[in-house]
């Protein structure tokens, strides 16, 4: 199969051309902050859905780790008047649910890593800000609609999944409504072009 020409391409969504999402891409003001720490070998790959996050939310900011050239500023992540939470299931990680938001209030900067497992547990331990920052699990199963890498458990959310299901609970459920419609967009079309490239090999 060949790869579309780089010229064919949408510099956005960086999927062939015809099959651009980027109209259905509507941008939120959500009230409370999201940090987006990606691993560098994401960065241009046309499935990750942290960059697609950070198109939607007006008030997020991405940071590549891994890059040599360009380390991360560590204390960057703090955002003033915001207290951090990092979104990450580890041993120590409390439900994100209203209890939490009434024992912990906002507003707050929801730091999110995206990569594999095994990348995202790394960045706890090699970043000392997240050290100090406590960590949250959803407390809810939810069924993805992330059908663009093979999961292995339908459960298993994406970047951006857990983001909108986090804001969600923070926020309020409009806020998922409004991001699902970008998402579904993203996850369709670029199905559509794979079959595409498929049929005309």
């Amino acid at each position: 199969m060949k790869r579309p020409n780089p010229d064919t391409r949408c510099p956005k969504c960086r999927i062939t051309k015809t099959f651009c999402y980027c109209a259905s891409v509507a941008p939120i003001s959500n009230k409370n902050f999201v940090t987006l720490l990606i691993h560098h070998r994401e960065k241009n790959l046309t499935t990750n859905t942290a960059v697609l996050a950070n198109r939607v939310l007006d008030n997020s900011e991405i940071f590549y780790r891994g890059i040599k050239e360009a380390p991360i500023e560590e204390m960057s992540f703090e955002k003033e008047g915001h207290r951090s939470l990092l979104l990450f299931p580890d041993d120590r990680s409390l439900p994100l649910d209203q209890d939490l938001l009434e024992r912990l209030p906002g507003p707050y900067n929801l730091i999110v890593p995206d990569g594999s497992w095994s990348q995202a547990r790394k960045f706890k331990k090699r970043i000392k800000y997240l050290q100090t920052v406590p960590s949250v699990h959803l407390p809810y199963t939810y069924e993805s609609e992330y059908y663009l890498r093979r999961q292995s458990k339908k459960e298993n959310l994406c970047t951006y999944e857990a983001i909108m299901r986090s804001l969600g609970i923070m926020e309020g459920t409009g806020i998922e409504e409004k991001m699902l419609l970008s998402f579904r967009a993203m996850v369709s079309n670029i199905l559509r072009s794979r079959t595409s490239s498929y049929t005309h090999i």
